[in-house]
């Protein structure tokens, strides 16, 4: 892979990448974090690919970055891991969706077949991780404490005659029925989260 050498194109790359990671650390507020990929399109298709994979890189050291910062919280090591490998594989998984659908591909001329491969190929390569996710006891109850905070906000907004919002049964029940949702549908999420990134770039 040929890296950019002119001081002009790193100076452009910069641009990309801060605009890229600024995107995510504000997206990851409001679950909009995959428009982080939005700037790594458009370079690719202003600068060509090599230029795309060296802020692509870049840029998945800064998530790795803000992830290590933002899990420190965690109690457990094993947890924190995790959540890291999910964070880190999702921004992966989109940048390599980015590659694929705008890539010139001979046999492949239409992009919502491009779009159809990437989504098929980020659904097996995410399997593993799916599995661990499903079977990990410490993010279901990470998930199930969060859940537990959100039930008890409402509860307590809504005043002391609903605190039965936030009971226990309610809150592995609403657990459960996120996970099963998340788990479910996360292929189809990344095919709306790729198609829209590939129309907004």
């Amino acid at each position: 892979m040929s890296l950019p050498r002119r001081g002009v194109d790193w100076g452009s790359i910069a641009g990309y990448i801060i605009l890229s990671l600024v995107l995510y650390l504000i997206g990851a507020v409001d679950a909009l974090f995959f428009l982080f990929a939005v700037p790594l399109q458009v370079l690719y298709l202003r600068k060509g690919r090599e230029q795309f994979f060296a802020a692509s890189g870049l840029t998945l050291m800064g998530i790795a970055l803000f992830s290590l910062w933002r899990t420190g919280s965690l109690a457990t090591g094993e947890l924190r891991t995790l959540l890291m490998f999910v964070e880190i594989g999702a921004a992966l998984l989109i940048i390599a969706g980015v590659y694929v659908v705008n890539a010139d591909w001979p046999i492949l001329r239409r992009g919502l077949y491009r779009l159809l491969v990437a989504t098929a190929g980020a659904g097996i390569l995410s399997l593993p991780l799916v599995v661990v996710l499903a079977g990990s006891s410490e993010f279901n109850a990470l998930l199930q404490n969060q859940v537990k905070q959100v039930l008890t906000m409402l509860s307590s907004s809504f005043g002391s005659g609903n605190s039965s919002i936030a009971s226990g049964q309610n809150v592995a029940q609403l657990t459960s029925y996120i996970r099963q949702t998340i788990l479910s549908n996360y292929v189809f999420a990344y095919f709306l989260i790729l198609t829209g990134v590939w129309r907004i770039g």
